[in-house]
């Protein structure tokens, strides 16, 4: 409080009186507040969606601080329009009902005509409503009660003069304010992975040693994945909704498999026949399902769902390659408004891996101790995927050694350790070796063994081959592809084939522990010179007694 003082003299020529000092004076001031708070649906908070109830309730009272009466008192207060079918009471200290001395216009509440509060005085002002169906989620409506007051009652000779206080500003600090925030519940999307599409080895019976599986959460190149999004909406509307799903580099969208929606949660397109459109941003595919302008006019007091079923693909592209983890996040945007951003489990990408061990197991011949035209020697070739996936249509390519021939009769049979063996002779100095129609089928760590021959023949002394004693070297080269044939993705070509880019597949490496080499040394038994000679000695040698014989011609015949 502010205390006044003043004091008087008298002063006259020559002198002047003593000071007289009458009492201090206290100067008192009331001093009012508002106090404002909001319910929206009958739960204690300040959160809802559209046709929920809403009551606001304010209180106008003296403070602690206020030491006098208050007059000329004013209130205003302008409910927000998205609360509609408006009621108000008002009650006094005593709780007698006093809402005559208010008035509720339109959606603006106010004190009937100024009114005087003595420092026992309170109102307490109950504005009830409903939130308005075209509220829009994560919408904030805000609205502000505000009072002024005056110093001094209008009977007095200074009310309505410059020396009176009043709301009006500066100085004239009677006024207090206080503020109610309703927030419209939010749009929230929950994204899952539903499952993949190779999750369990009952869906390859034909894999050899089926020690390794392909679960939920790992994909091979070419294989699908199918994500679901919940979108839970309040009550309302969503103009211009759309859902925006961003895919890491490597997936790209196939089809939506369903739409459902919940309730009456409707919208201006079919929601069994929405439609997307895709771009390419930063690398990543993005897409963008059409979902219209949405509204849940479902007054139950709940929200309603849409739930969006999709399937994505794992490209057969370069930078998809074993270890890596992909993902996506969708979010749901409308005019005014988003949801959350949510993303689904990681998947990581495997794949199959196929080395290979070949050797040479001598010769068929027993005895020998090295190879002679018409040898048959003896191939085995260990096929072993040392990868973290199965690897289908698992087939191999022999390049013959130069001389030699695919040789097979009722001794020397081809064989395998497992599904069986096939192998064609390409005519080329190439066979290919396979099983069934299309290869075999090895789990993760499986291998199978193969045996096969090949005969060594006389065209190895042809000039191509040189005179002299020689390694002959053949190599096997594997091939193999990351889907089962079948699959619907295997004959349309989505998958990954290795086979270092042969008949035109995208993948063009497959690495060389595929590609090995066995060799085998092919010895001549004898030769002739350029002499020949009567052996007179028998030595076996041309020595000094031995007379040559002239313009003598020599054939060589050999059975092969």
């Amino acid at each position: 409080p502010t205390t006044l003082d003043n004091s008087g003299i008298l002063n006259f020529a020559g002198g002047h009186s003593n000071t007289a000092d009458a009492e201090d004076i206290t100067v008192i001031e009331p001093d009012l507040e508002v106090l404002k708070t909001v319910e929206v649906g009958g739960d204690g908070d300040a959160d809802g969606d559209a046709g929920d109830s809403v009551t606001y309730t304010i209180i106008i009272q003296h403070t602690g601080d206020s030491e006098t009466d208050a007059f000329d008192v004013t209130f205003a207060d302008h409910i927000p329009d998205e609360i509609t079918g408006l009621s108000m009471s008002v009650v006094d200290e005593n709780n007698d009902d006093v809402t005559a001395d208010f008035d509720l216009s339109g959606n603006d509440v106010s004190m009937g005509a100024p009114i005087d509060m003595p420092e026992t005085r309170t109102f307490t002002i109950t504005v009830t409503g409903t939130l308005a169906a075209d509220v829009v989620p994560s919408q904030s409506i805000s609205n502000t009660a505000s009072v002024q007051w005056q110093s001094l009652d209008d009977t007095h000779n200074q009310n309505g003069s410059v020396n009176e206080r009043t709301g009006a500003g500066g100085d004239n600090n009677y006024s207090d304010s206080d503020s109610a925030d309703i927030t419209i519940t939010s749009v929230t999307v929950a994204k899952s992975l539903v499952d993949t599409e190779i999750s369990d080895d009952a869906q390859n019976p034909d894999l050899i040693d089926e020690a390794g599986v392909n679960e939920r959460l790992e994909v091979i190149i070419g294989e699908e994945a199918t994500y679901e999004v919940v979108i839970t909406m309040p009550e309302g509307n969503m103009d211009g909704a759309t859902l925006v799903d961003d895919l890491d580099a490597g997936l790209a969208i196939q089809r939506i498999d369903v739409v459902t929606p919940t309730g009456d949660l409707a919208s201006t397109i079919a929601l069994d026949n929405v439609t997307y459109t895709t771009e390419m941003i930063g690398g990543h595919q993005r897409v963008t399902f059409a979902l219209g302008d949405l509204t849940n006019g479902d007054d139950n007091g709940g929200a309603e769902t849409l739930t969006l079923r999709y399937t994505v693909l794992v490209l057969n592209d370069d930078g998809n390659n074993s270890g890596d983890t992909l993902n996506n996040s969708a979010q749901f945007n409308f005019t005014g408004g988003s949801s959350n951003v949510d993303s689904a489990e990681d998947i990581t990408v495997i794949e199959p891996v196929i080395s290979t061990v070949k050797t040479i197991n001598g010769v068929a011949e027993p005895g020998e101790s090295s190879v002679e035209v018409g040898d048959v020697v003896k191939y085995t070739v260990v096929l072993t995927n040392t990868g973290n996936a199965a690897a289908y249509e698992v087939t191999a390519l022999d390049t013959l050694a130069p001389g030699t021939s695919y040789f097979t009769d009722g001794t020397h049979l081809p064989s395998a350790s497992a599904g069986g063996i096939g192998i064609t002779d390409n005519g080329d100095g190439t066979i290919l070796i396979t099983s069934g129609a299309d290869g075999w089928d090895l789990a993760e760590g499986a291998s199978v063994t193969i045996t096969y021959f090949a005969q060594v023949g006389a065209a190895y002394f042809d000039s191509t081959y040189g005179t002299t004693a020689a390694n002959l070297v053949n190599s096997v080269d594997a091939d193999w592809s990351s889907n089962d044939d079948t699959t619907s993705l295997t004959s349309s070509g989505l998958d990954r084939i290795y086979d270092d880019g042969a008949n035109g597949h995208h993948y063009t490496v497959d690495g060389t522990q595929d590609d090995d080499p066995a060799v085998f040394n092919i010895n001549y038994d004898g030769s002739i010179g350029d002499t020949v000679f009567f052996d007179a000695d028998h030595s076996g040698d041309l020595s000094a007694g031995d007379t040559g014989i002239t313009n003598l011609g020599v054939t060589l015949t050999a059975d092969v």
